[in-house]
């Protein structure tokens, strides 16, 4: 063992997906027990998910400073929640919550990446978001790239009979929306009817 600074523990060598090695100390690290791998998953994203450095305002990160360093934490979460977010019992709840996060994080990463549009590596990445159908971009009003609204309504309908279907739904009805209506009451409508609507149509109750 070793000790660093108030904690004991050892050094581990770990083999990744990319088949690079490197090492990590013990403190870093938490029991795997593939009985409990569903629940593991789902309190790694919510931990990695609170971190108020994931805050955005506008769809603006609020620590600009550390932009680089937390598009790469928020692609990295993305990555681990498409590698197991399929690993889960479909038919469950948690399945529900791990497919949400990964949406979630689908669309901090595109809001972490503001200004850096076609700049390296932001720019490779959002387009593969957009060619596998995941994103889109608006280039006036509230800029940037967003998750596509369906994705959430899809979500929520598969899992519609448990309670985490009406809190996608309502994410779904207040999602970040590219462009703006400059005063059209048409446009107005018709926003509020594919999002409030859609939800008030699934859920007349609330």
């Amino acid at each position: 063992p070793v000790r660093i600074g108030q904690t004991t523990a050892h050094w581990y060598q770990i083999r990744l997906s990319n088949k690079q090695t490197g090492w990590i100390f013990g403190s870093l690290l938490n029991a795997f027990k593939p009985s409990a791998k569903a629940e593991i998953f789902r309190d790694i994203a919510r931990q990695r998910l609170a971190n108020p450095k994931y805050h955005f305002e506008g769809g603006i990160p609020v620590n600009q400073r550390l932009q680089d360093e937390i598009f790469a934490e928020l692609t990295d979460l993305f990555d681990f929640l498409n590698r197991t977010s399929g690993e889960v019992d479909q038919t469950t709840e948690i399945a529900a919550e791990l497919k949400l996060m990964r949406l979630q994080t689908l669309q901090r990463a595109g809001f972490a990446a503001w200004g850096n549009w076609d700049k390296a590596p932001y720019k490779a990445w959002l387009h593969t978001q957009q060619e596998l159908g995941n994103m889109y971009y608006v280039d006036y009003g509230h800029m940037g790239w967003f998750v596509k609204p369906n994705l959430f309504w899809a979500l929520s309908q598969q899992y519609r009979q448990w309670p985490i279907g009406e809190e996608i739904a309502w994410q779904a009805a207040n999602l970040a929306l590219g462009g703006e209506c400059e005063g059209f009451i048409g446009c107005y409508l018709d926003l509020i009817n594919s999002t409030t609507g859609q939800y008030l149509a699934r859920y007349p109750n609330g």
